[in-house]
Protein backbone atom coordinates (compact mmCIF):
# COMPACT_ATOMS: atom_id res chain seq x y z
CA UNK A 1 0.00 0.00 0.00
CA UNK A 2 0.77 3.46 -0.70
CA UNK A 3 1.00 4.66 2.69
CA UNK A 4 3.57 1.66 3.85
CA UNK A 5 5.63 2.53 0.86
CA UNK A 6 5.36 6.12 2.45
CA UNK A 7 6.49 5.46 6.10
CA UNK A 8 8.94 2.39 4.78
CA UNK A 9 11.18 5.04 2.48
CA UNK A 10 11.12 7.98 5.23
CA UNK A 11 12.37 5.15 7.92
CA UNK A 12 14.96 3.58 4.96
CA UNK A 13 16.28 7.98 4.26
CA UNK A 14 16.23 8.26 8.24
CA UNK A 15 18.54 4.99 9.11
CA UNK A 16 20.79 6.12 5.94
CA UNK A 17 21.38 8.86 8.20
CA UNK A 18 22.55 7.32 11.19
CA UNK A 19 25.20 5.85 8.96
CA UNK A 20 26.48 9.48 8.63
CA UNK A 21 26.30 10.36 11.84
CA UNK A 22 27.49 7.30 14.27
CA UNK A 23 30.65 7.10 14.87
CA UNK A 24 30.42 3.24 14.67
CA UNK A 25 30.22 2.79 10.92
CA UNK A 26 33.37 5.18 10.32
CA UNK A 27 35.24 1.92 9.86
CA UNK A 28 32.96 0.83 6.93
CA UNK A 29 33.74 4.29 4.97
CA UNK A 30 31.08 3.57 2.21
CA UNK A 31 28.12 2.80 4.52
CA UNK A 32 28.33 6.34 4.36
CA UNK A 33 27.89 6.57 1.20
CA UNK A 34 24.83 4.33 1.13
CA UNK A 35 22.05 7.64 1.05
CA UNK A 36 23.10 8.14 -2.76
CA UNK A 37 22.29 4.67 -4.21
CA UNK A 38 18.49 5.41 -2.32
CA UNK A 39 17.36 7.54 -5.54
CA UNK A 40 17.77 4.32 -7.70
CA UNK A 41 16.43 1.67 -5.10
CA UNK A 42 13.38 3.87 -4.09
CA UNK A 43 12.46 4.33 -8.00
CA UNK A 44 12.72 0.61 -7.78
CA UNK A 45 10.73 0.53 -5.37
CA UNK A 46 8.29 2.37 -5.94
CA UNK A 47 7.86 1.02 -9.59
CA UNK A 48 7.58 -2.56 -8.82
CA UNK A 49 4.74 -1.98 -5.78
CA UNK A 50 1.17 -2.42 -5.17
CA UNK A 51 -0.40 0.97 -6.54
CA UNK A 52 -3.80 2.18 -5.49
CA UNK A 53 -6.14 3.32 -8.33
CA UNK A 54 -8.00 6.66 -8.40
CA UNK A 55 -6.74 7.69 -5.03
CA UNK A 56 -7.22 11.75 -3.80
CA UNK A 57 -3.81 12.87 -3.48
CA UNK A 58 -2.34 16.30 -2.45
CA UNK A 59 -0.60 17.88 -5.37
CA UNK A 60 2.81 19.07 -3.65
CA UNK A 61 3.56 21.28 -6.56
CA UNK A 62 6.77 22.95 -3.93
CA UNK A 63 8.68 19.97 -4.35
CA UNK A 64 8.11 20.39 -8.10
CA UNK A 65 9.28 23.94 -8.41
CA UNK A 66 12.46 23.37 -5.97
CA UNK A 67 12.98 20.25 -8.19
CA UNK A 68 13.36 22.56 -11.47
CA UNK A 69 15.73 24.38 -9.67
CA UNK A 70 18.27 22.08 -9.06
CA UNK A 71 17.64 21.27 -12.68
CA UNK A 72 18.55 24.58 -14.01
CA UNK A 73 20.96 25.11 -11.62
CA UNK A 74 22.72 21.46 -12.41
CA UNK A 75 22.18 22.49 -16.42
CA UNK A 76 23.94 25.66 -15.63
CA UNK A 77 26.92 24.20 -13.49
CA UNK A 78 27.02 21.75 -17.03
CA UNK A 79 27.64 24.38 -19.03
CA UNK A 80 30.04 26.37 -17.00
CA UNK A 81 32.30 23.23 -16.49
CA UNK A 82 32.61 22.52 -20.08
CA UNK A 83 33.56 26.23 -20.90
CA UNK A 84 36.06 25.89 -18.26
CA UNK A 85 37.01 22.39 -18.89
CA UNK A 86 36.06 21.39 -15.70
CA UNK A 87 34.08 17.88 -16.21
CA UNK A 88 35.79 15.61 -13.48
CA UNK A 89 35.00 13.47 -11.05
CA UNK A 90 34.62 16.22 -8.25
CA UNK A 91 31.87 17.66 -10.84
CA UNK A 92 30.13 14.61 -10.94
CA UNK A 93 30.22 14.00 -7.14
CA UNK A 94 29.01 17.26 -6.18
CA UNK A 95 25.81 17.06 -8.83
CA UNK A 96 24.82 13.99 -7.02
CA UNK A 97 24.89 15.67 -3.47
CA UNK A 98 22.81 18.76 -4.49
CA UNK A 99 20.56 16.28 -6.34
CA UNK A 100 19.98 13.35 -3.91
CA UNK A 101 17.86 15.16 -1.37
CA UNK A 102 15.38 16.74 -3.54
CA UNK A 103 14.92 13.43 -5.66
CA UNK A 104 14.37 11.56 -2.15
CA UNK A 105 11.50 13.83 -1.16
CA UNK A 106 10.08 13.81 -4.77
CA UNK A 107 10.02 10.26 -4.02
CA UNK A 108 9.00 9.87 -0.91
CA UNK A 109 6.12 12.55 -1.21
CA UNK A 110 4.76 10.60 -4.58
CA UNK A 111 3.91 7.57 -2.17
CA UNK A 112 1.83 9.58 0.04
CA UNK A 113 -2.14 10.02 0.75
CA UNK A 114 -4.40 12.18 2.55
CA UNK A 115 -4.59 10.11 5.24
CA UNK A 116 -0.71 10.42 6.86
CA UNK A 117 -0.62 11.86 9.98
CA UNK A 118 1.94 14.57 9.13
CA UNK A 119 2.21 16.12 12.91
CA UNK A 120 3.19 12.36 14.12
CA UNK A 121 5.44 11.29 11.42
CA UNK A 122 7.11 14.80 12.06
CA UNK A 123 7.73 14.27 15.90
CA UNK A 124 8.95 10.61 15.39
CA UNK A 125 11.13 11.39 12.67
CA UNK A 126 12.71 14.10 15.22
CA UNK A 127 12.37 11.79 18.16
CA UNK A 128 14.45 9.17 16.11
CA UNK A 129 17.18 11.34 15.15
CA UNK A 130 17.41 12.47 19.03
CA UNK A 131 18.05 9.07 19.52
CA UNK A 132 20.62 8.80 16.83
CA UNK A 133 22.25 11.58 18.98
CA UNK A 134 22.22 9.77 22.05
CA UNK A 135 23.22 6.81 21.22
CA UNK A 136 26.42 8.54 19.56
CA UNK A 137 27.01 10.26 22.46
CA UNK A 138 27.88 7.57 24.82
CA UNK A 139 29.55 8.30 28.00
CA UNK A 140 29.07 12.11 27.09
CA UNK A 141 25.80 12.19 28.00
CA UNK A 142 27.20 12.38 32.22
CA UNK A 143 29.23 15.40 31.32
CA UNK A 144 25.84 17.60 30.89
CA UNK A 145 26.42 19.51 34.59
CA UNK A 146 29.71 20.46 32.53
CA UNK A 147 28.29 21.80 29.58
CA UNK A 148 25.55 23.83 31.48
CA UNK A 149 28.75 25.49 33.08
CA UNK A 150 30.31 26.20 30.08
CA UNK A 151 27.25 27.82 28.75
CA UNK A 152 26.86 29.70 31.83
CA UNK A 153 30.54 30.98 31.51
CA UNK A 154 29.51 31.64 27.53
CA UNK A 155 32.54 29.73 26.23
CA UNK A 156 30.28 28.50 23.75
CA UNK A 157 30.72 31.74 22.06
CA UNK A 158 34.79 31.73 21.69
CA UNK A 159 35.49 27.46 21.57
CA UNK A 160 35.01 24.45 21.56
CA UNK A 161 33.57 22.47 24.26
CA UNK A 162 35.93 20.03 25.86
CA UNK A 163 33.26 17.48 25.69
CA UNK A 164 32.54 16.19 22.83
CA UNK A 165 28.98 16.97 21.98
CA UNK A 166 29.31 18.50 18.53
CA UNK A 167 27.37 17.10 15.95
CA UNK A 168 26.05 18.00 12.22
CA UNK A 169 22.51 16.91 13.74
CA UNK A 170 22.37 20.15 15.19
CA UNK A 171 22.01 21.95 11.67
CA UNK A 172 18.80 19.48 11.56
CA UNK A 173 17.48 19.87 14.62
CA UNK A 174 17.40 23.67 14.02
CA UNK A 175 14.65 22.94 11.48
CA UNK A 176 12.54 20.97 13.76
CA UNK A 177 12.57 24.02 16.43
CA UNK A 178 11.97 26.69 13.79
CA UNK A 179 8.72 24.32 12.69
CA UNK A 180 7.82 23.79 15.97
CA UNK A 181 8.25 27.61 16.84
CA UNK A 182 5.88 28.68 13.79
CA UNK A 183 3.43 25.63 14.43
CA UNK A 184 2.96 26.08 18.37
CA UNK A 185 4.33 23.26 19.21
CA UNK A 186 5.72 24.82 21.90
CA UNK A 187 7.28 21.77 24.06
CA UNK A 188 8.50 19.89 21.04
CA UNK A 189 10.67 23.85 19.90
CA UNK A 190 12.16 23.88 23.49
CA UNK A 191 13.22 20.64 23.42
CA UNK A 192 14.23 20.88 19.55
CA UNK A 193 15.98 23.95 20.68
CA UNK A 194 17.75 22.37 23.27
CA UNK A 195 18.58 19.86 20.98
CA UNK A 196 20.18 22.21 18.73
CA UNK A 197 22.52 23.78 21.37
CA UNK A 198 23.53 20.59 22.91
CA UNK A 199 24.88 18.98 19.52
CA UNK A 200 26.61 23.08 19.49
CA UNK A 201 26.66 24.29 16.01
CA UNK A 202 27.34 27.90 16.74
CA UNK A 203 25.79 28.86 13.78
CA UNK A 204 22.69 26.66 13.81
CA UNK A 205 21.87 28.32 17.26
CA UNK A 206 22.06 32.06 15.77
CA UNK A 207 20.22 30.78 12.97
CA UNK A 208 17.61 29.66 14.74
CA UNK A 209 17.32 32.59 17.52
CA UNK A 210 17.27 35.09 14.14
CA UNK A 211 14.91 33.20 12.30
CA UNK A 212 12.42 33.40 15.37
CA UNK A 213 13.39 36.89 15.44
CA UNK A 214 12.26 37.23 11.56
CA UNK A 215 8.98 35.52 12.67
CA UNK A 216 8.21 37.58 15.64
CA UNK A 217 8.78 41.11 14.66
CA UNK A 218 8.94 40.98 10.87
CA UNK A 219 5.24 39.32 9.71
CA UNK A 220 4.07 42.31 8.84
CA UNK A 221 6.69 43.68 6.45
CA UNK A 222 7.23 40.05 4.69
CA UNK A 223 4.82 38.60 1.71
CA UNK A 224 4.92 37.80 -1.53
CA UNK A 225 6.87 40.33 -3.43
CA UNK A 226 8.90 41.62 -0.32
CA UNK A 227 10.42 38.81 1.26
CA UNK A 228 12.62 37.53 -1.82
CA UNK A 229 13.56 41.04 -2.75
CA UNK A 230 14.76 41.81 0.40
CA UNK A 231 17.02 39.12 1.14
CA UNK A 232 17.95 38.67 -2.29
CA UNK A 233 19.22 42.30 -2.05
CA UNK A 234 20.53 40.90 1.49
CA UNK A 235 22.83 38.19 0.22
CA UNK A 236 24.07 40.66 -2.82
CA UNK A 237 25.32 43.17 -0.04
CA UNK A 238 27.15 40.24 1.90
CA UNK A 239 28.91 39.26 -1.97
CA UNK A 240 30.01 42.99 -2.03
CA UNK A 241 31.15 43.21 1.65
CA UNK A 242 32.54 39.69 0.62
CA UNK A 243 34.55 41.29 -2.15
CA UNK A 244 35.70 44.44 -0.38
CA UNK A 245 36.82 41.84 2.25
CA UNK A 246 39.14 40.32 0.04
CA UNK A 247 40.78 43.56 -1.20
CA UNK A 248 41.34 44.48 2.53
CA UNK A 249 38.92 47.39 3.06
CA UNK A 250 37.86 46.34 6.52
CA UNK A 251 41.78 45.28 7.79
CA UNK A 252 41.78 48.40 9.71
CA UNK A 253 38.44 48.33 11.33
CA UNK A 254 38.34 44.76 12.47
CA UNK A 255 41.96 45.04 13.74
CA UNK A 256 41.01 48.07 15.53
CA UNK A 257 37.72 46.73 17.07
CA UNK A 258 38.10 42.65 17.72
CA UNK A 259 42.32 43.18 18.04
CA UNK A 260 42.50 40.60 16.18
CA UNK A 261 43.88 40.14 12.12
CA UNK A 262 40.71 39.60 9.34
CA UNK A 263 41.75 35.70 8.29
CA UNK A 264 42.01 35.09 12.30
CA UNK A 265 38.31 36.10 12.77
CA UNK A 266 37.37 33.88 9.75
CA UNK A 267 39.52 31.16 11.30
CA UNK A 268 42.08 31.04 8.45
CA UNK A 269 39.36 31.17 5.73
CA UNK A 270 40.51 34.46 3.81
CA UNK A 271 43.66 32.91 2.46
CA UNK A 272 41.42 30.27 1.19
CA UNK A 273 39.37 32.59 -0.24
CA UNK A 274 42.38 34.19 -1.81
CA UNK A 275 43.43 30.68 -3.31
CA UNK A 276 40.23 30.27 -5.39
CA UNK A 277 39.32 34.11 -6.21
CA UNK A 278 41.03 36.72 -8.20
CA UNK A 279 40.22 39.78 -6.24
CA UNK A 280 40.60 42.40 -9.43
CA UNK A 281 37.04 40.95 -11.01
CA UNK A 282 33.58 40.29 -10.41
CA UNK A 283 32.59 37.13 -11.06
CA UNK A 284 29.54 37.72 -13.29
CA UNK A 285 29.80 33.55 -14.39
CA UNK A 286 31.76 31.49 -12.16
CA UNK A 287 34.66 28.57 -12.57
CA UNK A 288 32.39 25.62 -12.58
CA UNK A 289 31.24 23.31 -10.05
CA UNK A 290 33.34 21.63 -7.90
CA UNK A 291 36.13 24.20 -8.86
CA UNK A 292 37.26 25.63 -5.51
CA UNK A 293 37.72 21.88 -3.59
CA UNK A 294 39.60 20.74 -6.87
CA UNK A 295 41.61 23.95 -6.46
CA UNK A 296 42.61 23.61 -2.79
CA UNK A 297 42.88 20.47 -3.02
CA UNK A 298 45.77 20.92 -5.30
CA UNK A 299 47.28 23.57 -2.95
CA UNK A 300 50.43 22.15 -1.53
CA UNK A 301 49.54 24.63 1.78
CA UNK A 302 46.07 23.73 2.57
CA UNK A 303 45.58 21.41 4.94
CA UNK A 304 43.17 17.91 4.10
CA UNK A 305 40.19 19.80 6.64
CA UNK A 306 40.05 22.84 4.83
CA UNK A 307 39.56 21.91 1.48
CA UNK A 308 36.43 23.71 1.12
CA UNK A 309 35.29 27.72 1.72
CA UNK A 310 32.70 27.19 4.42
CA UNK A 311 30.20 28.91 2.69
CA UNK A 312 27.55 28.41 0.62
CA UNK A 313 27.00 31.56 -0.64
CA UNK A 314 30.24 32.32 -1.83
CA UNK A 315 30.57 28.74 -3.29
CA UNK A 316 27.74 29.34 -5.50
CA UNK A 317 29.67 33.43 -6.28
CA UNK A 318 32.48 31.62 -6.97
CA UNK A 319 31.79 28.67 -8.77
CA UNK A 320 28.31 29.75 -10.40
CA UNK A 321 28.85 33.45 -10.67
CA UNK A 322 26.46 36.85 -9.31
CA UNK A 323 23.96 35.53 -12.30
CA UNK A 324 23.64 31.99 -10.95
CA UNK A 325 23.86 33.16 -6.96
CA UNK A 326 20.97 35.41 -7.20
CA UNK A 327 18.45 33.20 -9.23
CA UNK A 328 19.13 30.56 -6.78
CA UNK A 329 18.85 32.72 -3.63
CA UNK A 330 16.12 34.74 -5.40
CA UNK A 331 13.89 31.60 -6.59
CA UNK A 332 13.80 29.67 -3.01
CA UNK A 333 12.69 32.62 -1.44
CA UNK A 334 9.97 33.08 -4.32
CA UNK A 335 9.00 29.57 -3.28
CA UNK A 336 8.51 29.97 0.23
CA UNK A 337 6.78 33.50 0.38
CA UNK A 338 3.49 31.70 0.56
CA UNK A 339 3.88 31.83 4.72
CA UNK A 340 5.80 32.99 7.84
CA UNK A 341 6.80 29.15 8.39
CA UNK A 342 8.09 28.56 5.19
CA UNK A 343 10.29 32.15 4.70
CA UNK A 344 11.46 30.96 8.27
CA UNK A 345 12.71 27.81 7.48
CA UNK A 346 14.35 29.30 4.13
CA UNK A 347 16.20 32.35 6.51
CA UNK A 348 17.58 29.89 8.38
CA UNK A 349 19.02 27.59 5.35
CA UNK A 350 20.18 30.88 4.27
CA UNK A 351 22.03 31.51 7.18
CA UNK A 352 24.07 28.04 7.58
CA UNK A 353 24.77 28.61 3.20
CA UNK A 354 26.81 31.87 4.90
CA UNK A 355 29.05 29.63 6.87
CA UNK A 356 28.76 26.04 6.10
CA UNK A 357 28.87 23.86 3.03
CA UNK A 358 24.95 22.54 3.44
CA UNK A 359 24.44 22.97 -0.07
CA UNK A 360 25.99 19.22 -0.36
CA UNK A 361 24.70 17.79 2.64
CA UNK A 362 21.70 15.04 2.08
CA UNK A 363 20.70 15.19 5.47
CA UNK A 364 20.33 19.08 6.17
CA UNK A 365 18.65 19.40 2.62
CA UNK A 366 16.30 16.83 2.71
CA UNK A 367 14.76 17.95 6.04
CA UNK A 368 14.63 21.81 4.79
CA UNK A 369 12.86 20.40 1.20
CA UNK A 370 10.55 17.77 4.09
CA UNK A 371 9.59 20.30 6.39
CA UNK A 372 8.65 22.62 3.64
CA UNK A 373 6.50 20.27 2.11
CA UNK A 374 4.17 19.83 4.77
CA UNK A 375 3.95 23.37 5.87
CA UNK A 376 2.91 24.25 2.09
CA UNK A 377 0.29 20.80 2.64
CA UNK A 378 -0.49 22.59 5.89
CA UNK A 379 -1.29 25.81 3.90
CA UNK A 380 -2.85 24.35 0.86
CA UNK A 381 -4.60 21.42 1.66
CA UNK A 382 -7.87 22.60 0.80
CA UNK A 383 -7.02 24.00 -2.26
CA UNK A 384 -4.20 21.28 -4.00
CA UNK A 385 -6.27 18.11 -3.82
CA UNK A 386 -6.19 16.17 -6.60
CA UNK A 387 -7.91 13.24 -8.01
CA UNK A 388 -5.40 11.03 -9.88
CA UNK A 389 -5.15 7.40 -11.50
CA UNK A 390 -1.84 5.78 -10.43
Amino acid sequence: MRVNAFNFFLFVICFSFSLRYLDMFDSIPFLRYFIYTLPFLLTIFTLISTKNKNSIKFNFKIINQYFKIIIITSAFFCLLNLINNQINMRFISELIFISTPIILVKLLFDNSSLNLDFDKIIRNMFLFLCLIYFVNLNAGIFSIPGFILEILQTKFLVSKFDINFESGLSFVFGFFAIYFFTQKKNRLFLVAFFMTILAYKRIAILGVVVSILVYVFLRKILNKKSSPIIFTLLNIIIIICFYYLLNGYFDYIIKDYFGYSANYMLNGRLKLYSIVFDVDRYLFFGNGLGYIHTTLTSATDVQEHLKSVHSDVVKLYIEGGFFLLVFFIYRFYKISAHNMSAICLTVYLNILFLTDNIFIYVPELFTFYFLQSIVYFKFFKDKEIDVKEN
